[in-house]
Parts: structure tokens; C-alpha cells; sequence
């Protein structure tokens, strides 16, 4: 009985010894497998990803630009004198025909009375002298009376009909002028200026107002004439006016200049903008891209994930199984930060942005970020 007792505990103590080396054993399984996890992690690179796909791309130049109107009328009068009345304002906007302004007035409605009372006279003497001459005629050719009285009151006649001329001339003359005392809107459009009030002299070479078409305005851009074959009437250009920087104006060069600026070497380019909610007013300055060439269907990454080793451009794609697989590219257009690629990558192929300057090719990446 008691060598029975022995045995059963000697084989308790055995069986205890075996479970405690098996867990012992898986501890340390448990552990090299969490060693070998944590070196791998420590192994692998931590990137940034980005899918490719296709897009459009533009290649542009920028640069600045002023707006004016595209309409614009200096009104001077068309003779001198005193301004006695004004009928409009800084602002107001004027049809064509419409009297703004009006000279004094006085003066000329007397020469006029004066130039019609003229006419009258001589008119009155040249039907008495014609009516003389008449009866003279009728007298000589009855030998009643001699030749040179007939011949001096045909020179009497002569005289007054030359006098009515310059009496008919006189009073159209003085008429001339009344109607140049009106000054008159020679165009639509908007008062952008008045530079003359009631009481001031006025005088051909002094403007009294400036009137502006508003609804369409110029922008007008100083192109550098050496790159002018890069464009042509119709060329695509995108605008953005101070303070409405948030708003894009697309349009076309409308006009070229024919010549060159010999001093700063451009060429005048002028687009038209419509302005029919008046928000923007002449001498505004912005900003223009003009787009020499628009590619679409193609794919464009941004410039800086791009490495340049032994002169030649390479970006990481990311195997299956998120490996660093380093891809030869060749570059095309250029916009902003961006950059067409012609040739080493397809849609759907996912590349490194961020860290591929840590690669050479074959590295385990372990994906942070995908974009």
C-alpha cells in the first residue's frame, strides 16, 4: 500500500512538471513571436500614399493687368465762354444727344436778332434794286434812257445780291453758335468725371466732362513680345479683379496690337469683360492666366514626391504586399505644384508622397496615410 502511495505521487509530480515546461514553453513561443512582430514593425517605413488618376492639366502664363473702358468721349465745348448751366453729375448716366451743359447765351441771341434784322434789310433793298433794274431794262431797250445809268444800277444790284449771301452767312454763323452753347453726350454712357461748374470759362482744350461706357470694359495686358507666336486671338484666358479675388473671369484675347512697345519690348493685348453689373470700374487692377495648352485624360502627381537620383526622376509605387517598388518617369507639363507624367505610371497605381526620399527599392512600408 504504502510503495502504491509512491508511485501515484511520484507520477503527479512528473505530469506537474511536464504542464509547467509546456507553459513555459509557449511563453517563450508567445515572446520570440512578439520579438519577431516588433522588429519587423521597427523594419518597415511609415509612408504616405496617393492613388493616382486621371485629370486635366493646363500650361499657363500669369501675370497683371488694368481695366479701362472700352468706350470713352472728353467733352469740350466747341467754343468759348461762360458756363451757365449744368444738367448732370458725377455718376448720372447720359444718352447720346442729351445736352449736359450749356454755355451763356445772351450775346449770341443778340447777334442773332442783330444778323436776322441784317438780312431783312438787304433782302428788302434787293427786291427794290431788282425791281429797278427791271424798269430800267424796259427803258433802255426803249432807248429812254442812256447804258451807264442802266450798267450802274446793275452794279447796285450785283452788290446786294453778294450782300445777301454774307447776310444769310452771318446769321448761319451766329446760329453755329447757339447750337455749340449746347455741350452734348456724344456717346451712351456713364459721367466719370466733371471738371467744370456753373460760372467757369470754358475753352475748347478744357474738358467739362468725361463720359464712359461702363457695361463692357478692357483688360489690357503688356505681353512680352518675344513669346507673342504663343498666342492668337481667341486664346483662353482666365481674370480675377482686385477685390473679387474669389471670382474667376473666363474669357479671350479679343484684340493684338499690330506694333511693339520699342521701350518695354510687349505687345498690347486687350480682352473684353462684361460689366453689365457695374461692379467693376476702370482703372481696377488683376491678375490673368492665360492658358497656352489644355490637356485632359492624363495623369499629373504633385512635383515634390518626385526623386531625382544619377539624373533621372523616379517616384515609389506600393506593391501587393506594400513593398517599395521604385518606377523611372518622364515628366511633361508643369502647373502650380503639379506635374503630367507621360510615361511610368497608370491610373489606379498608388505611389508614395511622403518619406520616398528614406527609399531605395525593396523597403516594407507600412501605409499611415492614403490620399
Amino acid at each position: 500500500m504504502k510503495k502504491f502511495f509512491v508511485l501515484f505521487l511520484t507520477t503527479l509530480i512528473i505530469l506537474a512538471s511536464s504542464n509547467c515546461a509546456k507553459k513555459n514553453s509557449d511563453k517563450n513561443e508567445a515572446a520570440l513571436k512578439k520579438q519577431a512582430e516588433e522588429k519587423k514593425i521597427a523594419a518597415e517605413i511609415i509612408v504616405n500614399i496617393l492613388t493616382v488618376k486621371t485629370d486635366f492639366i493646363e500650361k499657363t502664363i500669369a501675370g497683371k493687368g488694368s481695366l479701362s473702358s472700352k468706350e470713352k468721349a472728353v467733352i469740350s465745348p466747341k467754343q468759348g465762354g461762360k458756363i451757365a448751366k449744368i444738367f448732370n453729375d458725377e455718376g448720372d448716366a447720359v444718352k447720346k444727344g442729351r445736352i449736359v451743359a450749356e454755355l451763356e447765351k445772351e450775346y449770341i441771341l443778340l447777334s442773332r436778332k442783330q444778323a436776322q434784322a441784317n438780312l431783312e434789310r438787304v433782302n428788302a433793298e434787293y427786291q427794290r434794286s431788282m425791281e429797278d433794274l427791271a424798269r430800267l431794262k424796259n427803258l433802255l431797250d426803249k432807248e429812254s434812257i442812256p447804258r451807264q445809268k442802266y450798267d450802274h444800277a446793275e452794279a447796285e444790284f450785283n452788290i446786294l445780291k453778294a450782300n445777301i449771301k454774307i447776310a444769310n452767312a452771318t446769321l448761319e454763323n451766329v446760329e453755329t453758335q447757339l447750337r455749340d452753347a449746347d455741350i452734348i453726350a456724344p456717346i451712351d454712357g456713364i459721367i466719370t468725371s466733371k471738371l467744370k461748374n456753373v460760372g467757369d470759362m470754358a475753352s475748347i482744350d478744357k474738358p467739362i466732362f468725361t463720359i464712359e461706357k461702363l457695361d463692357k470694359l478692357e483688360f489690357k495686358i503688356d505681353y512680352p513680345g518675344s513669346e507673342i507666336n504663343n498666342i492668337k486671338i481667341g486664346t483662353p484666358v482666365r481674370i480675377s479683379i482686385e477685390g473679387f479675388e474669389n471670382k474667376n473671369i473666363d474669357c479671350a484675347i479679343n484684340k493684338i496690337s499690330p506694333v511693339l512697345n520699342e521701350q518695354s519690348r510687349t505687345v498690347e493685348l486687350i480682352v473684353y469683360i462684361d460689366n453689365s453689373s457695374r461692379n467693376f470700374k476702370p482703372g481696377m487692377f488683376g491678375i490673368y492666366e492665360m492658358i497656352l495648352q489644355k490637356k485632359t485624360d492624363i495623369i499629373k502627381i504633385p512635383k515634390d514626391v518626385i526623386v531625382e537620383r544619377t539624373g533621372k526622376k523616379f517616384v515609389f509605387k506600393v506593391s501587393a504586399d506594400n513593398l517599395a517598388l521604385p518606377v523611372e518617369i518622364e515628366t511633361g507639363i508643369e502647373q502650380n505644384n503639379f506635374v503630367e507624367i507621360i510615361k511610368g505610371l497608370n491610373s489606379g497605381d498608388n505611389i508614395v508622397v511622403s518619406g520616398q526620399n528614406l527609399l531605395n527599392g525593396g523597403e516594407s512600408l507600412r501605409i499611415h496615410e492614403s490620399k
